[in-house]
């Protein structure tokens, strides 16, 4: 019965789209009657990982190391996967790596979205994120059912979200959603024993490469391909993005980059050899394999100056189109690059701290981080100033609704809408100022006069990832 009622669903959207403008059959999707087909005959893997993709690529398994009793005919329904032991995936408190796929009968098209949630260095700051951070250090059931069901975090990889000022393309594909358990940006590859029947498993690049194992070992090479994630997952999608490209090669192939910004930024004192607290504390995570795997595929790669890799994946894959899009007054990614910097430390008030620190950080990103992308054709861009949720930190968290450049009368989702649909130049797009109303209701739809408790709840959730990172940040 069931089987049926996806058949008629399948024939009826078919019927849809033809009497829409829009191309019935886009690069990746199947025709109708494969389609059909594909629902009582799922279409096997066609371009496993070989030898010599174990051999050139960063840590790969050659066979399939699931746990989990995968059903390639289940589509439009969540289904989780969990990782083998002998895959070395795991999150931070050693537990097993699970994340969700979600599969589609018309499309061999494929969505990956890294989840976010900040980062841990230390045995303190660690601890306190696995206690008010759970989800991000532990795969537990109430957030398999949170991703399962609601998925309220990544709207770009949303299928469910129906209204038109959210709808894009890829919420027609098939989604790979990696959760953030591991609090290393995706890219660690180290074990520390804090000597108190503790440890912390940094293993972010082992459950990627294994995710995108499983993927290439079990579904269709895909036609198109999309690689995005917000915050922590942002870092993870572009640190991993040559890694995903180079192993599944698709025709086409994008990045959407939320707030992950790497950039080169100063103290207040704009001396040039500031302590920068994430080039540091990435060593802790032991991130040698991804640097080297950079400098073996691109000359233009320096670890010394990490925003080279804007310029390493501009050139290496001049087709694709590339994007970052971030807030100017992001106080979550402007604290975390500004840790060290003890004159602002000594201000006692949060406040004052977080304003100082925005407007370095807006400095930065207009007077260095701009002019890199500038230079880079299919490298866009997109730099609001203000959204009132989470500190403005992430556009793509809850809604796209107030992430817009009134100056240009630019929608964020005509900037998504560039990478993913049109061949044109790439928007760069950023946001001199920002209105009164860019203050106020920071959810799609929600009345005026329930912004108050709500508004106390989410800069609460803000505040309290400052309060993390300026307690145990400069250890």
């Amino acid at each position: 019965m069931k089987q049926l009622i996806l058949i008629c669903l399948t024939a009826l959207s078919f019927s849809v789209n033809s009497m829409s403008q829009k191309p019935d059959i886009d690069i990746g999707d199947y025709s109708l009657f494969q389609t059909l087909w594909n629902l009582q005959f799922p279409k096997n893997a066609n371009a496993k990982v070989t030898e010599y993709d174990k051999e050139r690529m960063l840590p790969l398994n050659l066979n399939d190391t699931s746990n989990s009793e995968y059903n390639p005919k289940t589509y439009g329904l969540w289904q989780t996967i969990e990782l083998a032991s002998e895959t070395g995936a795991s999150c931070l408190d050693g537990s097993t790596y699970k994340f969700q796929v979600l599969r589609r009968a018309r499309t061999s098209n494929i969505a990956f979205v890294f989840q976010g949630g900040g980062f841990c260095w230390n045995k303190q700051g660690c601890r306190t994120a696995k206690t008010l951070l759970t989800p991000f250090t532990h795969f537990d059931q109430a957030l398999e059912e949170i991703i399962r069901r609601v998925n309220p975090f990544s709207f770009p990889a949303n299928p469910s979200f129906i209204l038109p000022e959210h709808r894009i393309k890829t919420q027609d594909w098939n989604i790979v959603y990696l959760p953030y358990c591991s609090q290393d940006l995706f890219i660690g590859n180290s074990v520390i024993d804090d000597n108190e029947n503790e440890k912390r498993h940094y293993k972010g690049l082992q459950n990627a490469t294994s995710v995108v194992t499983w993927v290439k070992n079990n579904w269709q090479k895909p036609g198109q391909m999309l690689i995005t994630g917000s915050s922590a997952g942002g870092f993870g999608a572009i640190l991993n993005y040559m890694s995903f490209r180079e192993l599944l090669q698709p025709q086409k192939s994008y990045l959407l980059n939320d707030s992950g910004v790497i950039t080169n930024i100063t103290s207040q004192a704009l001396e040039d050899n500031y302590n920068d607290p994430i080039k540091n504390n990435l060593k802790i995570f032991n991130p040698d394999k991804v640097f080297t795997y950079f400098e073996n595929n691109s000359e233009s790669f320096e670890r010394k100056n990490l925003s080279s890799i804007y310029k390493v994946l501009s050139e290496k894959y001049p087709d694709d189109r590339l994007a970052l899009s971030a807030f100017k007054n992001d106080a979550i990614v402007s604290t975390m690059y500004l840790l060290n910097d003890h004159e602002i430390n000594r201000l006692p008030n949060q406040e004052d701290r977080i304003k100082i620190r925005n407007k370095l950080y807006k400095k930065n990103i207009e007077e260095h981080l701009i002019p890199i992308l500038d230079n880079l054709d299919n490298f866009g861009y997109y730099f609001p100033s203000y959204r009132n949720l989470i500190n403005s930190h992430t556009l793509n968290t809850i809604d796209f609704q107030n992430n817009n450049i009134e100056e240009s009368n630019i929608r964020y989702k005509d900037f998504i809408d560039n990478i993913l649909i049109e061949t044109g130049s790439m928007m760069k797009e950023q946001e001199m100022d920002y209105y009164d109303e860019d203050l106020t209701r920071p959810i799609y739809g929600v009345p005026a006069m329930l912004n108050v408790p709500f508004d106390i709840a989410n800069n609460l959730l803000g505040f309290n990832l400052i309060s993390i990172f300026e307690l145990y940040g400069d250890n």
